[in-house]
C-alpha cells in the first residue's frame, strides 16, 4: 500500500514539473508574441502592408508553436501572459483585416471567450487612432465610416452579459471612449471649415 502511495506521489510530481516547465516556456514565447502583434498593428496603421503581412505570418507561426508546446491546453487558459498575448494577437489580426481588406481565420486563435471579446473592444481604440491620421489628411468621409463601424461594434458588444467591475466592463467603457474620441474628431473638423455632410448613396 505504501509503495502505491509513493508511486502516485512520484507520478503527481512528474505531471506537476512538466506543467510548470511548459507554463514558463509559454510565458516566454507569449511575451514575444505580444510584441510582434503590437508591431503588426503599428505597420498596418502606418499603411506598410508588406511589413504588417510579414510580421503577421511570423506571429501566426509563433502562436502555433505555443499551442503545440503544451500537453495540457489548460496551461493556455491559466497563463495570464499568454491570454494577454493572444488578445493582442487577435486585435492585430482584426486591425490588419480591416485596413488591408485581407481575411484571417480567427477561429484558429486559442484563447478565452473573455479575451476574444476584449480584442473586439480594443479594436475600437486602434480605429480611433486611424481616424486621427485620416483627419490630418482631411479624409472626413473615411472617418465617418469608421465612426459608424465603431457604433455597430458597440451595439453588438452591448449584447454581452457583462458583470459590473469586470474585465469586459472596463473594455466596453474604453470602447465607448473611443467612439466619443472619433465623434470629437468629426466635430472639430466641422469647426475648422470641413463640414461633415451626409454621404451620397453608393
Amino acid at each position: 500500500m505504501q509503495a502505491n502511495v509513493i508511486q502516485s506521489l512520484k507520478s503527481a510530481i512528474e505531471v506537476y514539473n512538466t506543467f510548470e516547465a511548459q507554463f514558463r516556456e509559454v510565458s516566454i514565447m507569449s511575451d514575444e508574441l505580444r510584441r510582434m502583434s503590437k508591431r503588426v498593428t503599428f505597420y498596418a496603421i502606418g499603411k506598410d502592408e508588406a511589413k504588417a503581412t510579414d510580421l503577421l505570418e511570423q506571429a501566426t507561426k509563433m502562436l502555433d508553436q505555443i499551442v503545440a508546446k503544451v500537453d495540457d491546453p489548460q496551461i493556455l487558459f491559466d497563463n495570464e501572459i499568454y491570454k494577454s498575448a493572444s488578445e493582442e494577437f487577435m486585435e492585430a489580426c482584426l486591425v490588419y483585416m480591416i485596413l488591408t481588406g485581407k481575411s484571417f481565420d480567427l477561429t484558429r486563435i486559442t484563447t478565452t471567450s473573455t479575451r476574444r471579446l476584449g480584442a473586439f473592444s480594443d479594436l475600437t481604440g486602434e480605429l480611433a487612432r486611424v481616424c486621427i491620421v485620416l483627419a490630418t489628411d482631411g479624409e472626413v468621409k473615411q472617418v465617418r465610416k469608421i465612426r459608424d463601424f465603431i457604433q455597430e461594434l458597440l451595439l453588438e458588444l452591448s449584447k454581452t452579459k457583462i458583470v459590473e467591475n469586470s474585465y469586459l466592463r472596463t473594455k466596453y467603457d474604453q470602447a465607448e471612449r473611443a467612439l466619443r474620441k472619433v465623434e470629437d474628431i468629426l466635430y472639430n473638423l466641422s469647426l475648422r471649415g470641413k463640414p461633415v455632410v451626409a454621404e451620397e448613396a453608393e
